[in-house]
């Protein structure tokens, strides 16, 4: 049968129409979509705001947590003016002053020897030269020091001996040997030792509790702040027959204040 013009014309129609979604099945098998077929969308304004803010915001985070582990880090060690390093527990930064307190005292365990929780002293005499008398400080039968009181003799009844300590600090001890005299106290030595290893020793001469009558726990209070020891005596436990030496600051209640910095005599 003969074709006629529109049918002729109708098939190449529907060719045309046919042709294009072949075309891009082909782009979709292919892998790619083609932009001719799948025209790209444009992101809307707003959205990339958005990525940019969110980007901001963690950086900021990034730069903010890095400065506080930076600024830990720097209260976690404090150095000392002569090189020793205090190693402080997350409470100090929290607060700017450490209490001290008595945590043990040690027990005469005979003539020479007294014992704490922590440390062992023992009193090593010289039969010719009492300036060289001196404690030996042990710590698990190790001797890590001794306190030898500057060559200063002594001769007096005996001693009673404090190891102050803080929650604050973890490596930080201070004991205090207070030497007896025929009535009251002689003196004070202190001793601070940062990891059980002496730092700082001096002698506190004045002022003086009586011994007789109250508890070295009552008289003094140690605080701590930055590399400053601060000793507080209470005023109205000062023994008679002792005094309050020229420049000690005194408050309007009931302590008298001394300083020491560490590194420092």
């Amino acid at each position: 049968m003969p074709v006629t013009s529109a049918e002729i014309t109708g098939m190449s129609l529907l060719g045309a129409r046919t042709s294009r979604p072949r075309k891009a099945a082909n782009h979709l098998n292919s892998g790619f979509l083609c932009t001719r077929c799948f025209p790209r969308t444009r992101r809307p304004r707003s959205h990339v705001l958005n990525t940019i803010i969110l980007l901001i915001a963690m950086l900021s985070s990034c730069a903010c947590r890095s400065g506080i582990q930076n600024e830990n880090k720097r209260l976690s060690e404090r150095i000392t003016e002569d090189g020793a390093i205090i190693n402080l527990t997350d409470s100090d930064t929290e607060s700017n002053a450490m209490k001290f307190d008595i945590k043990s005292t040690f027990a005469k365990q005979d003539k020479h020897r007294f014992l704490s929780n922590k440390y062992s002293l023992i009193f090593v005499t010289n039969e010719t030269d009492a300036s060289r008398n001196k404690f030996n400080i042990i710590l698990e039968n190790d001797n890590i020091g001794y306190i030898d009181f500057d060559g200063r003799a002594y001769n007096g009844p005996g001693f009673s001996i404090w190891l102050y300590q803080t929650k604050n600090i973890r490596n930080i001890d201070i004991i205090i040997v207070e030497a007896m005299a025929d009535i009251g106290t002689a003196w004070y030595y202190v001793t601070i030792l940062n990891d059980n290893r002496i730092i700082r020793s001096f002698f506190i001469d004045e002022p003086r509790a009586n011994s007789d009558e109250s508890y070295l726990s009552d008289f003094i209070d140690i605080e701590c702040i930055d590399i400053e020891f601060i000793f507080k005596f209470k005023k109205e436990l000062i023994a008679g027959y002792s005094s309050v030496p020229d420049g000690m600051k005194q408050d309007k209640y009931s302590y008298i204040t001394w300083v020491t910095t560490l590194g420092k005599r």
